[in-house]
């Protein structure tokens, strides 16, 4: 008779690995609040640049975000629970690097609002995963605070893009500087992206649930060398397609 997984990571504790996770993950929810403070900051300096847009096509830029937001929280659980959760968060900060540069090379009102919904997409298939991640990772009793850490970047990421605004746009209505905008507000994505492909690993109930427990106990191990010959069940709430 094996032990359950939960046990083991109390049993670990916290490592510099986990600190880790809490700096990528929140790294999300950090860049998440840059861009989402950039869009609505800079619709005044867009529309002096084009002049299509009206009152109403400003609020639709913004909310077109959301609605990126909907369909990639809507994606998540299922491409989470079929490559991962490392591969998701690594792609949304890859997606929303990318696409959150592009939005400065816009040349139209219509382009920008395709961009801002890829940038929404990026968030709404990250955010999930960054949080099913760290309760997946941490010791049972540091679930709670660990996510209220990772949430404290979202507050974080408004105030950088804040302070560009300060710096970039003083006036909210410069022409042309929304473009350096949306380059600022996409530096987060872009500096933290590398550090979650070589640093990040994957959620140790993934590779549990799906057989993977080489890869598991090598995890454990370089937590806390002490664990060798792990013995783990499926865990109770779950009975594994894998036939774990």
């Amino acid at each position: 008779m094996g032990e359950q997984l939960h046990d083991v990571l109390d049993r670990v504790g916290l490592t510099l690995s986990h600190f880790l996770t809490l700096l990528i993950c929140g790294g999300i929810f950090l860049s998440d609040g840059s861009e989402m403070l950039a869009v609505s900051a800079m619709v005044k300096s867009l529309a002096a640049e084009f002049p299509d847009m009206g009152p109403t096509q400003q609020g639709l830029l913004v909310s077109t975000v959301f609605v990126g937001v909907l369909l990639g929280s809507a994606c998540s659980g299922a491409a989470g629970d079929r490559f991962g959760r490392k591969p998701v968060i690594v792609f949304a900060y890859g997606f929303l690097g990318v696409f959150g540069c592009l939005c400065a090379l816009a040349p139209s009102y219509q382009v920008m609002i395709c961009l801002r919904f890829c940038v929404g997409f990026a968030f709404g298939i990250g955010v999930p995963a960054a949080v099913t991640m760290v309760v997946e990772c941490m010791p049972t009793k540091y679930r709670d605070n660990s996510n209220n850490v990772i949430n404290a970047g979202f507050p974080a990421g408004e105030l950088y893009a804040g302070l560009g605004c300060m710096v970039l746009m003083p006036q909210l209505q410069e022409q042309g500087q929304w473009r350096s905008m949306c380059l600022w507000s996409s530096i987060p994505a872009l500096v933290i992206f590398p550090f979650a492909i070589w640093l990040q690993h994957e959620s140790p109930r993934f590779l549990l649930v799906n057989n993977r427990r080489e890869e598991l106990t090598e995890l454990i191990k370089s937590w806390r060398p002490e664990e060798k010959d792990l013995q783990l069940d499926a865990p109770r709430d779950l009975e594994s397609p894998a036939g774990v």
